[in-house]
């Protein structure tokens, strides 16, 4: 296991393509002069899990890495404005700016706010900047054309989400991570125009949005595999349009406020394996067609206004592990003789 500071011994490698040393105890990546300043051939610098402390961003010595194409410092110990350095890679080289593809900084203490540098990142398909401190607005600029994964949730990141920033990535983006921020006003209609999205985390924020008017007919979210929308305000009832979410796996809408029934078109979701409902305002009855979602393996529903009985399709489910409802007490708001837990 590497301790301390990269080995002096790695800089005579100097035709070194990749170098791994992710989860280890590195604290240091070595003299910011000119420890890096072999390593031209150097495409993959991967060093997530370390104890790497810098507080000012991304370690300068870094940049001598000219042809980078991924960098992970996840997981350690970086601080400081981490983009305030930005510029600083514009002054020491282009290459960074045109090739680099991964960049990844999640699970540090970076803080200050997003540059709108990041669309000079032509080439990036990853940004991941999560778990981190960052404040501010998201940047309501163009993101690089082909990035197709964007995390940046878990900071500190207040006002609304930008249309701009969200349809310069229609095509690409198949995963976007904004959640437990502080983001308000109404989801953008333009992330259902999102043709190759699967992953759509938004919970924990203050955003509002209208389903019925953001799931339609020929919509982008034919890929989606995973929509979590959990601690927002969802102003109107769960549509029949669901079903148009083909692909769904996941679907979380817990305490949102969500009114209306649950609509039997849910049983057309083949591939549902989580349905999350709890803690909303739906009414009336489990519909049976539930039944229908073999894969299941979590249903929530309780501290809802759902009444009668658990479909006995549904307690049928093989691999159905998780099944929470109002079946408790001797006149159970559901009654339910499959539950796992009866609030």
């Amino acid at each position: 296991r590497l301790s301390g500071t990269l080995p002096s011994e790695l800089q005579h490698l100097e035709s070194l393509d990749v170098l791994q040393v992710s989860d280890n105890s590195i604290s240091h990546v070595g003299n910011e002069t000119d420890r890096f300043a072999k390593y031209t051939s150097l495409s993959a610098f991967l060093a997530g899990g370390n104890f790497i402390e810098y507080d000012n961003g991304i370690p300068p010595s870094l940049f001598r890495l000219t042809n980078l194409v991924a960098l992970d410092l996840s997981n350690n110990l970086l601080s400081g404005e981490g983009f305030s350095l930005f510029l600083l890679i514009t002054t020491i080289t282009t290459t960074w700016l045109e090739q680099l593809q991964v960049l990844d900084l999640h699970g540090n203490a970076l803080t200050g706010t997003l540059s709108t540098q990041i669309s000079r990142l032509e080439s990036l398909q990853l940004l991941d900047l999560s778990q981190n401190a960052f404040m501010g607005t998201l940047p309501s600029v163009l993101l690089p054309r082909g990035l197709i994964t964007f995390r940046v949730g878990r900071n500190l990141l207040s006002g609304s989400i930008p249309s701009r920033m969200i349809a310069s990535v229609a095509t690409a983006l198949e995963v976007l991570d904004l959640r437990d921020n502080v983001l308000t006003g109404e989801i953008p209609t333009t992330i259902s125009s999102l043709t190759a999205l699967e992953t759509l985390l938004l919970q924990g924020n203050q955003l509002s949005l209208d389903l019925s008017t953001w799931i339609q007919p020929g919509g982008g979210l034919f890929k989606l595999r995973t929509l979590v929308l959990d601690y927002n305000v969802i102003e109107s009832f769960l549509p029949t349009e669901i079903a148009n979410l083909a692909s769904l796996e996941v679907l979380s809408l817990a305490n949102t406020g969500i009114s209306g029934t649950l609509p039997s078109e849910v049983g057309q979701l083949t591939s549902l394996r989580v349905l999350h409902v709890e803690n909303n305002k739906l009414s009336g009855t489990i519909p049976t067609e539930l039944g229908l979602l073999t894969n299941l393996e979590s249903v929530r529903v309780f501290f809802n206004n759902l009444t009668g009985r658990m479909p006995f399709s549904v307690c049928d489910i093989d691999g159905l592990e998780d099944l929470i409802a109002d079946c408790a007490g001797t006149n159970p708001i559901i009654s339910c003789s499959c539950c796992t837990r009866c609030l």
